[in-house]
């Protein structure tokens, strides 16, 4: 399983790769903020990749801290493309400043746990096969991690509801798919935290909505617009 598990989250890096080099045709801010969140993705993704496969905690501990900093950074990067797509760009100046002070914080905390174990500890689990897999227990410190994430997605998911009020309902299908992946992906976070699964597996639905929002977002146009061209 662990192989498959790595097999998983390598071809999800392949697949975000390609995205990201298919959002260089388009040369605007709206390109470039959903081309860092697919970065910061595939990252998340190689990192998860390297953990299934690992068989030492010391090394576990130091790709989860690359993990965990690398998910904080996507959810903001997130929040600022759906300001962007949205086109709320009054909010950006504000999500910025707070944004980057938080992370900043946050990431130093999770990066010092390579040497004092402070906002999460290694746990290992053995499963029926035998395979041995790595857990990541946050402390107290850490859970204010996990709080500011699920905070950011929660960011992102406001921002696109309120688009969605103001906006005719012919616009609705673009911003619903963001919309659907995030809650999606928050549950699933709660079920692995929940349930202590050996392996996160919620990247995968970013590895199927990340092509998809890219496309939505910078080459999809309702056929009713076209029809009035």
């Amino acid at each position: 399983m662990k192989t498959v598990y790595a097999g998983i989250f390598f071809s999800i890096a392949v697949m975000l790769a390609a995205t990201a080099l298919l959002t260089l045709k388009k040369k605007n801010r709206l390109s470039r903020a959903i081309r860092k969140v697919l970065l910061t993705a595939i990252v998340s993704a190689i990192a998860t990749a390297c953990i299934s496969l690992s068989t030492s905690a010391e090394f576990c501990r130091i790709a989860y801290s690359i993990y965990s900093v690398s998910v904080g950074w996507g959810l903001l990067l997130l929040a600022h493309f759906c300001l962007l797509y949205t086109k709320q760009l009054y909010k950006l100046k504000l999500l910025k400043r707070v944004g980057i002070i938080a992370l900043s914080l946050d990431s130093l905390a999770i990066l010092a746990n390579c040497f004092f174990n402070n906002a999460f500890v290694i746990e290992q689990k053995v499963m029926a096969n035998g395979d041995i897999f790595f857990l990541e227990v946050f402390t107290p410190q850490g859970k204010l991690h996990v709080a500011l994430c699920f905070g950011l997605a929660l960011a992102s998911a406001i921002i696109l509801v309120i688009k969605i009020a103001k906006t005719p309902t012919i616009y609705w299908g673009k911003y619903l798919l963001a919309l659907a992946f995030i809650t999606f992906s928050t549950v699933w976070n709660i079920i692995f935290i929940i349930k202590d699964t050996p392996v996160n597996l919620s990247l995968v639905s970013f590895g199927i909505a990340g092509p998809l929002i890219t496309y939505f977002s910078l080459f999809y146009r309702p056929r009713l617009i076209i029809d009035r061209m």
